[in-house]
């Protein structure tokens, strides 16, 4: 259904030629991209290198499965924040008690409580870091009877029941802070004003160090995070067969990066050999696309041919300024 209906789009928007198509990490994505290339695939270059990075699966997406499993070691702290913030925004009256609460406590922000979609953990982050703001309102409503009666009421639409404790709230407060990290990285990757797929791999990195860094302690609550959502991560980004050239490409692409950080990236993520393997596949894969998109272009006027054969060999080396995670790895490199 998904295929057909983007097969007629394209149609209709006499588009007939298609580079890479993003979509979401799901099974019926799989199917749907499948078909889009079997449809192009009698078109004279319809598809770019015969469709092989064609299917682009969301980044933002990918994450939001990564973190959404680190919201499971505190789910029930958040889960008995979310009722608090559900109480408040139920009804006129309890919104106007819970002002009255922030007048007592002299909390003077215009901050807006907002009540998050469980599947977003974006929504949750938001969430908890305005909650946080309200924390000793929250604690003033203890002394109402209508606020602790809600909690004693036999559902409310989670799991967990009570108001929060000062446990809670300490909880939330490390999540914000850890979670400020990865709602950045998002908005980076998925903004829609500028281009932004140049930046994924120096995202991708950051993510790597950070889930590292906390996993190495394991018994606190960042470190019991850190290891969930690093199975999820090593799951989808842990193979690097599974990721699309593409998204190399566009680094390198970038005149900050070039082919020297996105080889020192890859030493950060993996073990030499692996690091090797896949600089030299991304390398391939530009030549490739190069010479694809020669043979499609008309011959050079004898002004351009010219002008082709003064220029030299575009660098792939690196220009300054560069992203603070690899400046050390690329000093030490350069003394060496």
């Amino acid at each position: 259904m998904v295929a057909k209906e983007l097969i007629s789009c394209l149609h209709d928007w006499g588009i007939k030629k298609i580079f890479c198509v993003t979509v979401d990490n799901a099974s019926s994505n799989d199917v749907a991209i499948s078909k889009l290339k079997e449809s192009f695939q009698e078109t004279k270059h319809g598809l770019i290198l015969d469709g092989e990075m064609l299917h682009m699966r969301c980044c933002a997406h990918i994450l939001n499965l990564i973190v959404c499993d680190g919201l499971k070691e505190i789910s029930s702290s958040i889960s008995s924040i979310r009722n608090a913030v559900r109480f408040t925004r139920s009804s006129p009256a309890r919104l106007k008690r819970f002002r009255e609460s922030c007048n007592e406590v002299n909390i003077e922000s215009r901050a807006l409580l907002c009540l998050d979609v469980t599947t977003r953990w974006n929504s949750t982050y938001l969430m908890l870091d305005t909650a946080m703001i309200f924390r000793k309102a929250f604690g003033a409503l203890e002394s109402d009877a209508n606020y602790t009666k809600y909690f004693d009421e036999e559902r409310i639409g989670d799991e967990r029941r009570g108001s929060p404790t000062p446990f809670d709230w300490d909880q939330a407060q490390i999540f914000v802070k850890f979670l400020k990290t990865f709602y950045d990285m998002t908005l980076k990757v998925s903004d829609s004003l500028y281009v932004t797929s140049n930046t994924f791999f120096q995202e991708l990195c950051e993510i790597h160090g950070e889930l590292n860094e906390l996993a190495k302690d394991p018994n606190s609550l960042m470190g019991k995070m850190a290891i969930s959502m690093r199975r999820k991560h090593d799951k989808y980004w842990g193979n690097h067969e599974k990721f699309n050239d593409l998204l190399f490409i566009a680094t390198v692409f970038d005149p900050r990066c070039k082919l020297e950080l996105l080889k020192v990236g890859f030493e950060i993520m993996y073990n030499e050999e692996i690091a090797k393997k896949m600089l030299a596949k991304v390398e391939n894969s530009i030549h490739r696309l190069y010479n694809c998109y020669k043979e499609m272009m008309p011959p050079p006027s004898n002004e351009m041919s010219q002008t082709s054969s003064q220029s030299q060999q575009p660098t792939l080396g690196i220009s300054r300024p560069i992203p603070s995670i690899f400046k050390a790895r690329l000093n030490r490199d350069a003394r060496l």
